[in-house]
């Protein structure tokens, strides 16, 4: 039998634990989440992660109406990316350069030929609140973590993963495979031959697409998004 079939009428209840989770909530209706070939189209999609970040939890509403929730090795599936709410979480390395078989599921900030992730030592809620005195929205920043290891990576198309935040990556990598594209050399104002360190303190701006994000993270994805707009 299929995913769809065997997920369908799986119901569990979620076992109590003392591990830190990671909550990720949807109320859209165009969920879905992939495993090997099949894909669970759903909606109030959820997964709960460990400490390690080890999926341990999946619960959603399939097709049908009915509450599923998926509990334990026996009935989580191997999971490859979740899209909940018009965004992916993809299960990428956590440190592709040093190799091992750890996994975190990491949002995909660009997609395309080039794709791109970001996971971010800090977690940031921003709100636009209308100021009486100004008379004028104003952005509110909160900032939550830190969540964890800096995380800024772009996966090549033949699958391969480079720090996006390295200088050495970018000059050795990542620039010479952008500027075989002609159409982006052409087009591309920007550069990429400045890279900050990512050490506090950074230069953080509101971007509609991405949300809270540094003025490096936001140049170095405005490239990408031109190249996978313009190059095959």
């Amino acid at each position: 039998m299929g995913l769809s079939m065997n997920l369908k009428n799986l119901t569990v209840l979620f076992a109590t634990t003392l591990a830190f989770v990671i909550h990720v909530h949807s109320q859209s209706k165009g969920d879905f989440f992939i495993a090997g070939n099949d894909t669970m189209f759903c909606s109030k999609l959820s997964y709960r992660q460990s400490g390690d970040r080890r999926i341990i939890a999946i619960a959603y509403t399939d097709a049908l109406g009915n509450k599923v929730e998926l509990n334990g090795k026996k009935e989580l599936p191997d999971v490859s990316s979740f899209h909940i709410d018009g965004v992916y979480f993809d299960k990428i390395p956590f440190m592709p350069d040093q190799g091992g078989e750890n996994y975190r599921y990491t949002r995909r900030y660009v997609d395309g030929k080039l794709k791109v992730y970001l996971d971010s030592n800090f977690w940031f809620d921003t709100t636009m609140m209308h100021s009486p005195i100004l008379k004028r929205d104003q952005q509110v920043i909160t900032q939550y973590g830190p969540t964890g290891q800096y995380r800024f990576f772009i996966q090549m198309p033949d699958g391969r993963y480079y720090k996006a935040n390295t200088q050495k990556d970018c000059t050795e990598v990542i620039e010479p495979f952008l500027n075989q594209c002609p159409a982006f050399v052409s087009n591309f104002k920007g550069s990429l031959d400045k890279l900050e360190n990512f050490a506090s303190p950074r230069t953080f701006v509101w971007d509609k697409n991405w949300g809270t994000i540094t003025k490096d993270e936001q140049n170095f994805m405005q490239a990408i998004v031109l190249y996978n707009g313009l190059c095959e």
